[in-house]
């Protein structure tokens, strides 16, 4: 498979929403305003508030904010997929390491005929290894979780491109990010980051955010860090 370079598609920030409140999460929203692109109903708060979590976030957030339900669908995707896209969500967790490919692609096909909406499916590679034989594309977008903490990236690169050069679709980074990373992950072929505690814990959202868009992140970090010192 011939893998298209990552420079050619836009950089991409999918925002997780992890915390197990709805009131938290609803209010990272509004600040977030009209920099928010995509939105990750993370697993914690759906524990927490089941699909009434996605149904709340997808009412504070604009329409062509593609709103991603983190339920890492392992079994019953028939019903689970079509019951997540009834609550507003038009995008959806799978687990790699065990996901039926033919019953994912029944079970979207089923959610975008009842709700007219297109539905994206993202695979979790938890769990799978980038020269793991058994490994199935069947995904248009996949996570890798990286270890948390600046410490394990440079180690954690190579991952990175061991992947990539695997996969043709795109390849989002997830695991407690800074803005930093941006610049090494984009070089190393990711497409985006998945990133939750360092925007909602930051003192003003809206501006991380911003800073985590751009491909220039690491610079750009430290120019936000000196203006504020």
């Amino acid at each position: 498979m011939s893998t298209p370079d990552a420079g050619d598609r836009p950089w991409m920030v999918q925002v997780a929403l992890d915390s197990p409140s709805i009131a938290t999460s609803s209010n990272l929203c509004k600040k977030l305003d009209d920099e928010l692109e995509r939105v990750e109903v993370g697993t914690p708060l759906i524990v927490s508030c089941g699909l009434d979590a996605v149904r709340q976030v997808r009412r504070r957030t604009r329409p062509e904010v593609r709103l991603i339900a983190d339920v890492k669908v392992s079994d019953a995707p028939h019903k689970v997929v079509p019951m997540v896209a009834g609550a507003g969500a038009d995008g959806i967790t799978c687990v790699a390491a065990v996901t039926d490919p033919l019953a994912m692609r029944r079970a979207r096909d089923e959610a975008e005929r009842r709700t007219g909406r297109q539905m994206l499916v993202q695979g979790d590679l938890l769990g799978v290894g980038p020269r793991d034989p058994q490994f199935k594309h069947f995904a248009d977008e996949w996570i890798l979780h990286l270890p948390s903490g600046r410490g394990g990236l440079t180690e954690s690169l190579a991952t990175v491109r061991a992947w990539r050069s695997r996969l043709g679709e795109r390849l989002l980074v997830a695991g407690g990010l800074g803005p930093a990373d941006v610049a090494p992950l984009k070089e190393a072929g990711a497409d985006g980051v998945v990133v939750g505690s360092a925007i909602a814990n930051s003192i003003n959202p809206r501006r991380e955010l911003e800073t985590f868009k751009r491909p220039e992140g690491a610079e750009a970090a430290l120019n936000t860090n000196a203006a504020r010192q």
